[in-house]
């Protein structure tokens, strides 16, 4: 068997089996809601007594923004564990008797976390879609526009997350809860500081969350 199949199968079952999980019905049913509370207006941005239309392209500015915040931020939770979990279900040992190296079943674990995390932001792309033409305030779909924010700044971010969430797991320090702990005050800890830096001020695309673009 390929290493292509071998990484797809390892992918595939992993994303399968999160899907079941509970957990991630439940932040599943969390980003909906914030998606629906922010297409219905009781969590906008607004600058001073100033808000954008509901078209196409605020509806998907918003709609990042929510997916870069909670889902960078929790998603990270979510997805971080699966090498662990496959070491105390002995699947890490039987998978260690195979052909298959440590990058590949690393690369493995990354495509399933990064799926886990793009199934959400399918559809809280689609969702973003119906409650713009529900809302009535524009009807006309820019496609272009509506999925330029998702794929240039929700995107990368996501790999980023998910690829973090498998490095954390390959350092012993960092597998456990100090990781957990360290992760959520670094993620808090960045938004301000990047905000603030000159850098970023100057050249927004350097800003990792993409707030600055937006």
């Amino acid at each position: 068997m390929s290493a292509a199949r071998v990484i797809y199968h390892l992918a595939r079952a992993d994303f399968l089996e999160r899907l079941r999980r509970y957990s991630f019905l439940v932040m599943l049913g969390l980003v909906v809601l914030l998606g629906y509370q922010t297409a219905v207006g009781n969590v906008r941005l607004q600058l001073g007594q100033y808000r954008g239309d509901f078209n196409s392209a605020w509806i998907a500015g918003m709609m990042s923004i929510i997916a870069t915040f909670f889902l960078g931020w929790f998603g990270f939770y979510l997805v971080k564990g699966s090498v662990a979990r496959d070491r105390e279900t002995g699947v890490g040992q039987i998978m260690a008797t195979t052909p298959m190296s440590r990058p590949f079943y690393m690369l493995g674990k990354w495509i399933s976390n990064f799926a886990v995390l793009m199934t959400m932001i399918i559809i809280l792309v689609v969702f973003g879609l119906v409650m713009q033409l529900i809302s009535g305030e524009s009807t006309q779909l820019d496609f272009g526009a509506y999925l330029s924010p998702f794929v240039f700044i929700v995107m990368p971010l996501m790999a980023v997350v998910t690829a973090v969430a498998v490095l954390f797991e390959t350092i012993p320090f960092l597998s456990g809860g100090f990781g957990n702990v360290f992760y959520f005050f670094a993620f808090v800890m960045i938004i301000p500081f990047t905000m603030e830096s000159a850098a970023i001020k100057t050249n927004p695309a350097l800003e990792p969350l993409g707030m600055a673009l937006l």
